[in-house]
């Protein structure tokens, strides 16, 4: 008894034992107690209440069932960012260049250079292995906002159609020294391609520009496991498979969690989603918990730069208690995942339980979009943001990070680092303002 139909035919059926249950009553009460004619009836009475038990328990469990089934929501596969690649090509079938674009050289092009850049974001835009992090519309970004250098490495088929491909942008510092990154700033990057061989060989050439780009070291981070030797795996992204609508969502995140975001209904907290007319709110909060993480902020430009892309679908959040900010998101939707790359709660609303609530409203306005998956960003594992992000249900994606370095061990760059521990615990103690000042052009050559 498993359908619907089934179901109803049961509860028919129950109906019609319950009316000669109901029968077979009145004729035994109008008889003596313990008369013959009442001793006559027990056996009838006993067999259709039993009958009348079994049959309801039969309809208990498959409605059980079928509420079970309408409350698990239906999960897609993986994103196809995650999905393993293939083994297509053989390298001997392959043929790699490399391409290089210079900050300074932006507006003196040669035709043909510019040419093979659109091709290789014409090839992104529509390849399945492309995050929205390989797209021109973030590229363009970097450029503008960090003036960064970037090269290009390209993969072909025999037939010099463009199967694969790995940017790496340069950026450099008297601390830090000089190294690229494949796609600094965000979460997502590595190679573009559908076959394991042509982005191990794409890695595999990326070691040649340590000495023509005069890099101390190359970060290639990605999704995909065995490219290289030794990869990093210490960060995962957190992804939530979304259900059709906000009553299945409800369900899906359980007691405790929807406890948790619904103690801020007290506090009468309003969210609104918007673009570049939210910013100086969004960053007033972004900003002030970037101080008290102890990390650099990026500058106010460089998210109006990413609002500005015509082609990103970046939205801002902020959520709003007496008419002041006190937490906000950063939101990028791409093919079927949406991404918050950026979230911020004050320290002072943190008894709002605003950092909860405006997570729940974000999760209801991915599935008003129609996304499939929501990706809360990437965390440590085992962090204290992990930990937050797998309360919702969201499933943890391993990142592998491939570092090449002519050193025998790289410096980690990234604040799990014990050598910047000092650093942090003096820019906790700096005033926002100066934060604000400073943060854009340390952030800028950190990546």
């Amino acid at each position: 008894m498993t359908h619907t139909a089934s179901v109803e035919q049961a509860k028919q059926q129950l109906k019609l034992l319950k009316q000669q249950q109901g029968e077979i009553s009145g004729q035994f009460k109008r008889f003596a107690k313990g008369s013959a004619e009442q001793l006559a009836l027990r056996p009838q009475m006993q067999a259709i209440s039993a009958q009348v038990k079994q049959l309801q328990a039969e309809i208990k469990l498959a409605q059980k069932q079928q509420t079970a089934a309408n409350e698990q929501p239906a999960t897609p596969s993986m994103p196809a960012y995650f999905q393993p690649l293939t083994q297509r090509y053989q390298p001997e079938q392959l043929t790699f260049n490399s391409h290089h674009l210079h900050q300074e050289h932006l507006h003196q092009k040669h035709p043909k250079h510019d040419e093979i850049w659109q091709q290789w974001f014409r090839f992104c835009q529509s390849h399945p292995k492309a995050s929205v992090y390989h797209q021109q519309a973030i590229h363009n970004s970097i450029l503008q906002a960090f003036g960064l250098d970037c090269s290009l490495l390209i993969a072909r088929d025999p037939q010099g159609q463009i199967i694969g491909g790995l940017p790496l942008y340069t950026l450099s510092s008297k601390l830090f020294g000089r190294f690229a990154i494949s796609v600094p700033y965000f979460n997502y990057g590595g190679p573009v391609c559908d076959c394991s061989q042509v982005a191990t060989r794409l890695i595999e050439k990326a070691r040649a520009l340590l000495s023509t780009e005069q890099l101390e070291r190359i970060e290639v981070r990605c999704v995909q496991p065995e490219l290289g030797e030794q990869p990093s795996d210490k960060k995962v992204s957190m992804l939530l498979a979304l259900p059709s609508d906000i009553q299945q969502l409800e369900q899906q995140l359980g007691a405790k969690v929807r406890a948790q975001y619904n103690k801020a209904d007290e506090h009468k907290l309003r969210v609104a989603f918007g673009g570049l007319e939210l910013l100086d709110d969004y960053y007033r909060v972004f900003s002030e918990n970037m101080r008290d993480l102890g990390t650099p902020v990026y500058s106010k430009a460089w998210f109006r730069t990413l609002l500005e892309q015509a082609s990103l679908k970046a939205t801002l959040v902020c959520v709003y208690h007496h008419n002041k900010p006190v937490a906000t998101a950063f939101l990028i939707g791409f093919n079927e995942v949406l991404e918050i790359p950026w979230a911020s709660t004050l320290r002072s609303a943190n008894n709002l339980n605003a950092n909860m609530w405006m997570y729940r409203q974000v999760l209801g306005f991915a599935i008003e979009q129609g996304y499939n998956y929501f990706d809360f960003g990437r965390s440590t594992r085992d962090a204290g943001t992990y930990r937050f992000k797998k309360q919702w249900g969201a499933k943890a994606y391993p990142h592998y990070w491939y570092t090449l370095s002519e050193q025998q061990q790289a410096a980690e760059l990234n604040p799990d680092n014990p050598k910047y521990a000092l650093m942090i615990k003096v820019w906790q103690r700096m005033p926002v303002v100066l934060t604000r000042l400073l943060g854009p052009h340390i952030v800028r050559h950190i990546g």
